[in-house]
């Protein structure tokens, strides 16, 4: 898989592909300032001089810090749903294997979703922290166009997770109830509980805490109806055999050898 730019469309195919190339070249230094130093490391000056080149180079293809943080941030949610997809087709696997029930397999994908976020924060902390870098700032950094940008890419893990919850009510396994903001509510309570993580790794807080991820989601789980032995077997499961471990990095997206030139998505913030 290649990472696809958000471009309006308005460049021939040969533009566009040498356009794309140049911006991954940018977006890959980009990547290794913000993991060396954080976003506060990531300057456009910076990001010139490492590349050595001009300031006004870089400008032609990103205008703005916030613009580079941006592609950032949507390289990383990308990734996520391409770990996402790897985790479902694990999943897929084991359950043809083991002969899974329909209620166990419904289960098993929920979970599979929750560790890979979580495998992936604890793998990648420096990637992860590109993504929830601004989310406990109350101050409006990003534009609202970037921000829309950021969750037109994270919506789709989202409305994955929403339809596995959905495909659960609809199997009896989980009590009926809004699939989206129980999607929401354990992508939250997820982000809250690996934040926990780095803490008491500090010693700040009461004990080991490793497991509070699964606990967090567990507990969502049984409030929405889920049977606890049924939950604890295949949460188990799917931990131990690793089906949920990230297998790719984010730089994968970049560093592919797929030449060939992608569709350009329309810029649909701009749209009138």
């Amino acid at each position: 898989m290649i990472y696809i730019f958000p471009d309006s469309g308005e460049f021939s195919p040969t533009v566009a592909q040498n356009r794309a190339r140049k911006m991954r070249e940018i977006l890959s230094v980009a990547l290794d300032l913000a993991v060396e130093g954080g976003l506060d490391n990531l300057t456009l000056h910076g990001l010139a001089e490492r590349m050595g080149r001009s300031v006004a180079a870089v400008y032609r293809y990103y205008p703005s810090k916030e613009a580079v943080v941006r592609e950032l941030q949507r390289l990383v949610a990308t990734h996520i749903g391409v770990l996402n997809a790897d985790t479902a087709d694990r999943i897929d696997g084991w359950a043809r294997e083991e002969s899974l029930s329909e209620q166990d397999f419904t289960l098993a994908r929920i979970i599979g979703a929750a560790q890979t976020y979580e495998l992936f924060a604890v793998a990648s902390p420096a990637e992860f922290g590109l993504v929830t870098h601004y989310l406990g700032n109350p101050a409006n950094v990003l534009s609202e166009q970037d921000v829309r940008m950021v969750f037109d890419v994270t919506r789709g893990s989202l409305q994955r997770l929403a339809d596995l919850i959905a495909d659960a009510e609809a199997k009896g396994v989980l009590d009926k109830g809004d699939a989206r903001e129980r999607a929401l509510m354990i992508w939250g309570a997820l982000q809250g509980a690996i934040q926990l993580l780095k803490v008491t790794r500090r010693g700040a807080a009461w004990g080991e805490a490793g497991g509070l991820p699964d606990a967090t989601v567990h507990t969502l789980l049984l409030g929405w109806g889920a049977d606890g032995a049924r939950l604890g077997m295949i949460a188990g499961k799917v931990r131990t055999m690793q089906l949920a471990a990230p297998q790719r990095q984010v730089r994968d997206l970049l560093n592919s050898n797929d030449d060939q030139t992608p569709k350009q998505a329309p810029d649909k913030t701009n749209a009138s």
